[in-house]
């Protein structure tokens, strides 16, 4: 390496100063390409990829902000009809999801469908049914919390989980809790 250097050396000694001058300006422009490639250029992508990233969270914190208020104003009409008694004595949630479940779920789609009873600390209590479907496709999810969310009736859906299949990812199983309040 020492070798090399020296006879690198010993080689721009017998240019001329113009030649020297030339080779000069010839290194500074290699170096400032290697540093341009090499610290500015993924420096510039990755503060456009966070540039990026910024304006999706942004986005998407309107969307949460747009849907936790939502979540407030049905709260509130749950209370209320709680209050009111409006919830209507006759409602069954396990029937109300294995309906909703039936129009727009295959059959075949639905691994089970668990219900539950949670006394909540206010003294009211809380229905719940569980619904498992595996290997459904997204449209027939979305089809059933639209079925829930849009029926009027006091059913919220409280818990969605989603998990894409690994041998088909346009299929996934789906956990999916609906809750009704009833008053105490």
């Amino acid at each position: 390496m020492k070798e090399r250097l020296r006879s690198a050396a010993a080689l721009a000694g017998r240019l001329s100063a113009r030649e020297q001058a030339l080779l000069a300006v010839f290194a500074l422009l290699v170096g400032a390409v290697v540093v341009a490639r090499g610290i500015v250029a993924p420096a510039l992508a990755v503060r456009n990829g966070l540039e990026r990233r910024a304006v999706a969270l942004s986005r998407d914190l309107d969307e949460i902000a747009r849907l936790a208020a939502r979540i407030e104003n049905l709260e509130r009409q749950v209370q209320a009809k709680g209050a009111t008694g409006k919830e209507g004595k006759g409602f069954s949630l396990f029937a109300f999801v294995e309906k909703a479940t039936a129009r727009s779920v295959r059959r075949e789609a639905v691994s089970s469908m668990n219900p539950s009873r949670r006394t909540l600390p206010d003294g009211r209590e809380e229905s719940l049914v569980e619904v498992a479907l595996s290997g459904s496709p997204l449209a027939e999810i979305v089809a059933l919390l639209r079925e829930i969310e849009r029926s009027g009736k006091p059913a919220y859906v409280k818990r969605l989980e989603l998990k894409r299949r690994y041998d088909d990812h346009s299929r996934f199983d789906a956990t999916i809790v609906v809750g009704a309040v009833a008053g105490s």
